[in-house]
């Protein structure tokens, strides 16, 4: 899959920047070391157990996890598997020196050992001796232990010593050889050389309760000695009966390790690792820290010490003994080729902290703080030598989704839309009011607060939307012209009531329920909005990828033409399907007091039939959509669809255009590398830029929403009669060119179309961005994120397909 990649980005040369693309292929291996072989069928540390994991039947949920200790598995996985493939010396010097630039607890320490001592393959062929010790006896032979060669496998054996002792002249013990009897008092003990060499050594004896020679313990180890002659003063005469009898004892020469002859050199050590020698100590040496010690034990000679060693050479039969350090030249000749790679005499050498490194490699530049120099576009690491890795890795949107997937994307649109248009209600109501200023009673009293500009309302004639008055059991509707306040007179937009102020005048006037008006209509038009656009954008999006789009032959911006075209067809669709639930709501809002949507239903029924012939006002629900009507109910909803299209599609496009605008925006801006929509951050940032693009499209869609509002909330037109209502069977005419050219007639011309924008901009600001922010969220707990329907570029395929070929 890699070779693939390389390839088919070759075949676009010139469209994307190399080292663009080659840290973005650094941050896919980057991933694929957390996650290698701990994905589709488990995690595995062998070539045998990943064998048989791929030919599981079962596959295992994925361990994808950012946690150190699955990190290290995964790097461990990896260089098992690539030992496996690539079993040269030079592959192996290679293999050391790319895993050495791993940091910290995620570089395999253990394995760089490893795989230069494979490759070195070295042995002992020097010893020096670094302490010769002493007290060693003329027939001990001390065993020297040296470390097991780190490379691993049955060809590899451990080296084999044996030391060559010296005499050093000293006295170490004295063995009492027969205890003699017949001592009052210990005797004068005194050793001489039988060479005459030997002098100074002094011993003392100890007696037992029998007056017998219990023990000699030597005080002074004196020098020179070759053949020691100890003798022991013979006990005095006495009147007792005792048996006298000489005591003879036999003096120990103290001897040190003075070489360590090499058997075996032993093989497979490195050369940057020399084994550590342990040398046993004498076996008779007295524990001076041993309790009840006699006072002469506490004044005796040492007896004895370790000698100690070390390794001096190590020979190889590799053409790289000589360790080289990196040099300027080489760091310029591999900066010019993203493949290319350190000379293998170039080795890692082990640090104090147990870490490798390579000598001469320059410290990575640091970027990042207030005043530093920050990391370009794309990058979360750069390195002028090496490259960069990508703050993203090489990805490609999954085009085929199963039923589940979009469903569960479909849902979370839902979720999201649902749970912020509920929630904000209040103010599109607010929003609605204004825009068809039917509402007279709240609007005076809002614009009558002693903080806003009490200017005179103009008066004049104009169309009203539909109002209702109770006439029995009935509503009827008021269909004739009024002299009426303007709903778009300039002298009210121009007064300073803001939106909270509009909110608190309509909680004061009729109640905290009131702020809610067509919750519940709002409710089905969400579902249907939220659902159908974001599942079917989702669709068409992968559809047309997969159809039009040719990464070998595509320009750059094709995949955003496809995006909008994908987002507009999907628009256009959820239109057709949302249309009659708009429609609906836009009627609900535009009355004075709320209605349920039973009433607002049979209301917009009883419209399209003869007063008087029908009550679906006051009929159940089921009534109501038992006898719906195709032809009177159902069509005369599509009477709006132009509006809701023309207010949707820019909405949408503007929408989606302005969040991707100001998310690169925020995230060129953050310290820190920020993938939108993922994580606390990403999150952050969905919210954010959904705040700023719902604004933008409230602005661009404004006129439509307008013109919705006021042919949706209204029955009829000016200069229409009740005989034109009765020809059309009670269906609603809207002459939307006519209603557009008479609010430009009036008084503030173009302005009159972005009445009610304050409110609808702050509705639309928060409305989009917490709708970004909880669908981003919900599609991440539904797991249908962007890391879930994300394809990762899978580096290491190739090396799982082929464990067992020669490298």
């Amino acid at each position: 899959s890699a070779g693939d990649f390389w390839a088919s980005k070759l075949a676009t040369k010139g469209k994307t920047d190399p080292g663009v693309l080659f840290a973005q292929f650094a941050e896919s291996v980057e991933i694929g070391l957390y996650d290698y072989f701990s994905g589709p069928y488990g995690s595995y540390s062998t070539v045998q157990a990943a064998k048989a994991g791929i030919s599981s039947i079962q596959p295992q949920k994925s361990m994808t996890s950012s946690e150190t200790k699955l990190a290290k598995q995964g790097v461990l996985n990896l260089l098992a598997l690539l030992k496996a493939r690539y079993q040269s010396e030079e592959c192996k010097r290679q293999l050391a020196i790319l895993f050495c630039f791993l940091v910290g607890d995620l570089q395999p320490k253990g394995e760089i050992r490893r795989l230069l001592a494979e490759a070195d393959n070295a042995s002992v062929s020097g010893i020096i001796i670094a302490d010769s010790g002493f007290g060693y006896a003329y027939n001990e032979s001390p065993k020297v232990s040296v470390d097991s060669p780190p490379a691993i496998g049955n060809e590899y054996h451990v080296a084999k010593f044996e030391p060559v002792l010296n005499n050093t002249g000293l006295i170490t013990s004295i063995d009492v050889v027969e205890s003699g009897s017949g001592y009052i008092s210990p005797p004068d003990v005194t050793i001489v050389d039988k060479g005459g060499n030997g002098r100074g050594a002094e011993a003392c004896a100890i007696l037992d309760r029998n007056g017998q020679v219990e023990e000699i313990i030597v005080l002074n180890q004196g020098k020179n000695y070759v053949e020691p002659i100890v003798r022991i003063i013979s006990p005095a005469k006495s009147k007792s009966k005792l048996k006298i009898v000489h005591a003879k004892a036999k003096a120990n020469l103290s001897y040190a390790v003075g070489s360590i002859r090499i058997i075996d050199g032993g093989d497979g050590y490195s050369l940057s690792d020399v084994p550590a020698l342990k040398i046993e100590p004498p076996l008779n040496t007295l524990d001076l820290l041993a309790a009840n010690r006699t006072f002469y034990e506490v004044n005796a000679a040492a007896d004895g010490k370790a000698a100690s060693a070390q390794i001096s050479k190590m020979q190889s039969s590799s053409e790289y003994v000589n360790e080289k350090q990196v040099t300027p030249i080489m760091l310029a000749d591999i900066a010019k080729s993203c493949t290319k790679l350190l000379p293998n005499a170039v080795r890692p050498s082990p640090t104090s902290d147990g870490t490798y490194k390579v000598r001469g490699m320059p410290a990575p530049p640091v970027y990042g703080g207030f005043f530093g120099e920050q990391l370009p576009e794309g990058f979360k690491a750069l390195d002028p030598i090496f490259g960069g890795v990508g703050a993203t890795p090489v990805v490609k949107v999954a085009l085929s989704l199963s039923t589940s997937e979009y469903t569960r994307l479909a849902s979370a649109g839902a979720i999201s839309t649902i749970l912020v248009r509920t929630m904000l209600v209040p103010l599109e109501v607010i929003k609605t009011k204004i825009q068809l200023g039917s509402d007279t009673e709240f609007l005076e009293a809002a614009e009558s607060s002693p903080s806003t500009n009490n200017a005179p309302r103009k008066k004049e004639k104009n169309y009203v939307p539909v109002d209702f008055t109770e006439s029995g059991s009935t509503l009827v509707a008021i269909e004739k012209i009024v002299e009426t306040d303007n709903h778009v007179d300039p002298d009210r937009d121009k007064t300073s009531v803001g939106t909270l102020k509009y909110i608190q005048t309509l909680a004061d006037l009729r109640g905290v329920p009131s702020l809610f008006q067509s919750a519940d209509i709002t409710f089905l038009a969400s579902l249907v909005f939220g659902s159908f656009g974001f599942g079917t954008t989702e669709l068409f999006r992968r559809t047309f990828t997969s159809t039009f789009y040719d990464e070998t032959t595509a320009v750059n911006g094709t995949q955003t033409y496809i995006f909008l075209a994908a987002a507009t067809v999907a628009c256009i669709l959820t239109c057709l399907v949302a249309t009659p639930f708009e429609v609906l709501r836009v009627k609900s809002m535009a009355r004075v007091e709320n209605s349920g949507i039973n009433r607002v239903l049979g209301d917009y029924m009883d419209s399209h039939r003869n007063p008087g012939t029908s009550d679906f006002a006051n009929a159940s629900l089921y009534k109501q959509l038992s006898d719906f009507d195709i032809k009177l109910d159902f069509l005369p909803f599509y009477t709006s669809f132009i509006p809701v299209v023309t207010r949707e599609l820019p909405f949408s496009i503007t929408k989606f255009l302005a969040f991707d605008f100001f998310a690169k925006i925020i995230c060129a801006a953050l310290p820190i590398n920020v993938q939108v929509g993922v994580g606390t951050a990403g999150l952050c940032v969905s919210a954010i830029s959904g705040a700023f693009a719902g604004v933008a499209g409230a602005l661009v869609s404004h006129p439509a929403d307008l013109l919705l509002t006021l042919t949706s909330g209204s029955s009829k037109v000016k200069g229409e009669s009740s005989s034109d209502s009765e020809e059309s069977n009670g269906e609603e005419r809207t002459d939307f060119g006519k209603v557009v050219k008479d609010l430009i007639s009036q008084d503030g011309g173009v302005l009159n179309l972005f009445v009610g924008l304050p409110a609808r901009s702050t509705f639309f600001f928060f409305v989009i961005g917490l709708q970004f922010f909880l669908y981003d969220y919900a599609k991440n707990v539904f797991g249908v994120g962007s890391d879930d329907l994300n394809l990762v570029l899978d580096v290491f395929y190739a090396v799982r397909q082929g464990l067992l070929e020669s490298g």
